[in-house]
């Protein structure tokens, strides 16, 4: 029976980001995840925590600033370029803790938090290794993928800037919520996002509907995949859907190709960028994860 406990810890600006801490036995390596865009961290996180906990390995997982139980204004507010910076936070916390071996800390991200692990990875020297699944990479193609959402944002900025309270965009078009126009601009278009919120209705866990306007700024200038070459010596795992539509696939594996070794790519037959969190997708997923963490530690 998986056991947790709630967590929590301080940012370098002050900023208490809360979490649950799932607890593998004295020092003991132990898993870093959070979430990725407008993600919260019931959403399926536990799911790969608890099997880390099985076997042998202690897991953070913790809600990224503005989102969920952690702290940050405004709310649902995406900033890449801070929320890497936490990785380094929660690594303070989980090696202040006696469960924790401080020299076998792993940092793990997915999506969009795939890229603020990995630019976190290659700045702080005292990870062990990465576990990268389906991980924002680039935003080469954001500005021509969001057209003109991006423009009002850049003219949204006035707003933010009066103190109003902030615009709110859609993550997703598929929420049966909003109007025509809301669904236009949404974010996160990928059919294979039905069957990630269906799931998650099912369990009764709460979906991440949108974020601010001001979020596709920041992300639109966050290249994390610039710096993959510095996680090495590191270990490095990437995960990949094979029917990746989210962010694009050339993206990642050439991403991948320029990370130096040690480094494994696996790619998940028949499944996009949500079918690694539940499913089918998700037991291969993890368990190439858990035979990748066996070699590695």
């Amino acid at each position: 029976m998986a056991s947790r406990q709630d967590a929590k810890f301080k940012s370098y600006d002050g900023l208490t980001l809360r979490g649950w801490f799932y607890r593998a036995g004295e020092n003991r390596p132990c898993i870093i995840l959070t979430h990725g865009l407008a993600g919260l961290k019931e959403q399926y996180l536990p799911d790969f925590a608890e099997r880390f906990q099985a076997a042998g390995y202690g897991a953070l997982i913790y809600d990224n600033r503005n989102y969920g139980s952690s702290d940050g204004q405004p709310r649902n507010h995406t900033d890449p370029f801070l929320q890497h910076r936490d990785y380094s936070a929660a690594f303070d916390f989980v090696a202040s803790l006696p469960d924790v071996d401080p020299t076998n800390i792993i940092f793990w991200g997915s999506s969009l938090s795939g890229g603020n692990a990995t630019q976190a990875a290659a700045i702080d020297i005292r990870v062990r290794s990465v576990i990268l699944q389906c991980p924002f990479v680039s935003s080469e193609r954001v500005r021509e993928e969001l057209g003109n959402t991006l423009k009002n944002a850049f003219s949204d900025r006035a707003s933010s800037i009066a103190g109003k309270e902030p615009t709110m965009i859609p993550v997703n078009p598929y929420s049966g919520k909003g109007s025509k126009g809301d669904k236009e601009r949404a974010v996160l278009t990928d059919p294979d996002i039905h069957s990630y919120h269906a799931e998650l209705d099912r369990r009764g866990i709460p979906h991440g509907l949108s974020i601010t306007l001001q979020s596709l700024i920041a992300i639109s200038g966050f290249e994390p995949g610039a710096l993959i070459d510095r996680i090495s010596p590191k270990p490095l795992l990437m995960i990949i859907g094979e029917m990746e539509k989210t962010i694009p696939i050339d993206l990642q594996l050439r991403t991948f190709e320029k990370a130096r070794e040690p480094k494994q790519l696996h790619i998940v037959k028949g499944q996009g960028h949500f079918g690694l969190y539940h499913g089918e997708g998700f037991q291969e997923n993890v368990q190439v994860q858990l035979d990748w963490l066996k070699r590695i530690l």
